[in-house]
């Protein structure tokens, strides 16, 4: 598991993968980030994260809305 600095793409969709919203965060450590959503899975040296559940105050803090988090941790080479 590599713990390269990185930018992880992150894409709120709804119930219905319609796109909410998109951001990009630069973490320092892959596995400290996992473990906050340490759902993941390693292919080809990129990290898919996907994490389903209820999330009260995450987004517009609706807490009706089902939010699907997908993560893609690219090189940093800035």
């Amino acid at each position: 598991m590599s713990s390269s600095p990185g930018i992880v793409c992150v894409v709120i969709v709804t119930a219905e993968l319609e796109i909410v919203d998109i951001l990009y965060l630069k973490i320092e450590r892959v596995k400290y980030f996992s473990r906050f959503f340490p759902h993941f899975l390693l292919k080809r040296q990129k990290f898919y994260i996907h994490v389903k559940k209820l999330l009260s105050s995450v987004y517009n803090g609706n807490r009706q809305q089902f939010i699907l988090y997908q993560f893609q941790c690219f090189p940093d080479y800035g």
